[in-house]
């Protein structure tokens, strides 16, 4: 059953519009999806239903896929743990040089911290609203003006960054300055911004 367009969410509605099937939270419904898996790595492609009949039809040749299959998942493993360390580099790098990362999906009014933003500001996750209302709430009313204005100004393409210095409220209820530059790193398919990414210090 077709569930009534009001009932969604901002996040949901968008994920319709450009197209991405939005499963119903009725667990009847998602039960009742059959999942097609395919997987693939580099020239190495396997159907699960395919290796599903081949195992029916000629357990050798079954066995010889999965074989294949399990040094594809082993290398990727060695690929994830790899791309985990660069990561662990990364955000020790972002520590020591007390920067702070952003992400802001205009669209949806998600607003995102890393933990060294929420570090930063003194906020536990769980203190902090991630909207766009919830943003404008924390910069300081004589700065709020002026940093809308700037972002706007980047978001409609007469700026190739933004950049603003303003004051937010700590979670100790102080006043901090902050310099905080970010970009426009993806768009809708209408050419919209979409995804803005940035960071402060």
């Amino acid at each position: 059953m077709e569930k009534d367009d009001s009932t969604y969410s901002l996040a949901e509605k968008r994920l319709r519009e450009i197209g991405v099937p939005v499963i119903g939270r009725d667990p009847a419904e998602v039960a009742g999806k059959k999942l097609h898996r395919t997987y693939s790595r580099g020239d190495f492609q396997v159907d699960q239903e395919e290796l599903e009949r081949l195992a029916q039809d000629n357990p050798a040749g079954a066995v010889k896929i999965i074989n294949r299959l399990v040094e594809h998942i082993a290398l990727l493993r060695q690929s994830e743990l790899a791309e985990r360390e660069s990561s662990e580099r990364y955000q020790l790098a972002l520590r020591g040089a007390t920067l702070g990362m952003w992400e802001w999906f205009p669209q949806t009014g998600l607003n995102l911290l890393d933990d060294q933003g929420h570090r930063i500001l003194g906020y536990t996750r769980d203190e902090v609203d991630e909207s766009t209302a919830g943003f404008e709430s924390m910069v300081h009313p004589d700065d709020r003006q002026k940093t809308i204005d700037s972002m706007i100004e980047h978001l409609q393409g007469n700026a190739p960054i933004w950049e603003c210095e303003f004051r937010i409220i700590t979670g100790g209820g102080d006043w901090k300055w902050l310099l905080s530059r970010g970009k426009v790193c993806e768009w809708d398919e209408k050419g919209n911004p979409w995804r803005v990414m940035g960071a402060f210090v």
